[in-house]
This record gives structure tokens, C-alpha cells and sequence, in this order.
């Protein structure tokens, strides 16, 4: 059985497979080409985003929470969701709410190469997801070079070593949430320590690394 990460092996072993039948080998990753980007966005503050299937275990209220808090410290704060799903009525009624329509924005679904340029253009991405076996989105962030924050949970730690290449906190833990975001929009020179490392990160991820152990195994 071959798995994209340890995490998932470990579930895989609770199903009664034994280990020595279980195989991690990570999903490739070949980078972003200058066509899938564009160059329209105009955007204003200090930006966040975050992207996903609008659904609870991605954990966009308790960051919708956040944004209310922080816009205490950083006025010009903007965060965009980019994705949709069942959860858009709640969460917009938790925008209005807390009267954050000035700060917080639901994008609806985008094509690839303007979610992009939302990341790219971020001083901060931030993943609150309660479940990821392995997370493609996260080496696309690192790729593009804007400073990631996103949880403990799942395959996220095989990728994230925090405070080195990001930040990683409990999932739906809104104060260390904040102060993670906070960290990065204010310690310019440890965000761009994470981001270089991040750009290292990515390479451990190439077709190379990844097709060598897969033809080892399968000859």
C-alpha cells in the first residue's frame, strides 16, 4: 500500500495493515508556471487569505474571529476566503455580525491562476484545517513565497517545521491563531526566513525524488 505521508500510513496501520506492507512516498510538486498566474488584482491594507471547500472542518469562523480581534492592532486588515460550499450563508452571517464587511470578503470559487495571485500577493496565508493527509495547497503557498501559518494536524508537520518554515498552531485555537498572523505581520524578518525556507521545502517534493523510490518499490 502506498501512502502520500505518515500520517496516513498510521491510519492505514488502523485498519490492520501491517507496517512493513505500507510504503510513504509524497506526492510530487513541479512548481507554478508564469502562465498560471495573472496580474490584475488590486489590492489595498495589509491582505490575508485563505482558500478551501467552505466547510467546518477548514475552520473559517474561528479565522473570521480572528480578523475581528486583529483588526484592533492592524485597521487596514483584509482577509479573503477564496472557495465555496455549504458554510457561505454561515459565515457570511458571522461577517455581518461582527460588521466585518469592510474587512473580510468571500470570493466564491476562482480560477487557478487568480487564487494565485491572491497568495502571492498576501503578506499572510493562513490554513485552519482540522484534517489534511497531505497538503498540496500548502507546497503551492511556499512555492509562490508568501509566509504560511496552518495547524498541527495530519500530514501538515511533514511539511511546516515550525518557526522555520512557517507556523503551526492547534486547529480552531483562535488566541494562538492571532498571535501566529501577528507574528508574521510584524517580524518582517522572520517571515522572509520562512518564506526562503519554504522555497527549500518545496524541492524535497520534486518528480525526481519522488519517482526513484516508486520504481525501487514496484521493480
Amino acid at each position: 500500500v502506498i501512502v502520500p505521508s505518515k500520517y496516513l500510513k498510521g491510519i492505514v496501520q488502523k485498519w490492520g495493515i501491517a507496517e512493513d506492507k505500507i510504503k510513504v512516498i509524497y506526492n510530487t510538486f513541479e512548481g507554478i508556471g508564469g502562465s498560471e498566474k495573472t496580474k490584475h488584482l488590486n489590492l489595498t491594507g495589509r491582505v490575508i487569505t485563505s482558500s478551501g471547500r467552505l466547510v467546518p472542518w477548514k475552520g473559517f469562523l474561528v479565522l473570521i474571529d480572528c480578523v475581528h480581534e486583529l483588526i484592533k492592532k492592524f485597521p487596514d486588515l483584509k482577509l479573503f476566503i477564496i472557495g465555496d460550499g455549504p458554510d457561505r450563508d454561515t459565515l457570511k452571517r458571522r461577517i455581518q455580525l461582527l460588521n466585518l464587511e469592510q474587512h473580510v470578503f468571500l470570493t466564491g470559487s476562482l480560477n487557478k491562476a487568480t487564487l494565485y495571485e491572491y497568495i502571492e500577493k498576501s503578506l499572510v496565508f493562513v490554513l485552519n484545517t482540522g484534517y489534511e493527509g497531505f497538503s498540496h495547497q500548502i507546497l503551492e503557498v511556499l512555492h509562490l513565497g508568501t509566509p504560511l501559518v496552518t495547524t498541527n494536524v495530519g500530514g501538515n508537520p511533514e511539511i511546516i517545521h515550525n518557526g522555520e518554515n512557517g507556523i503551526l498552531v492547534s486547529c480552531n485555537n483562535q488566541n494562538e491563531l492571532c498571535q501566529a498572523v501577528e507574528k508574521m505581520l510584524l517580524d518582517d524578518v522572520f517571515a522572509k526566513r520562512c518564506t526562503l525556507r519554504g522555497k527549500e521545502t518545496v524541492t524535497q517534493f520534486s518528480v525526481e525524488k519522488t519517482i526513484e523510490p516508486l520504481v525501487t518499490l514496484l521493480t
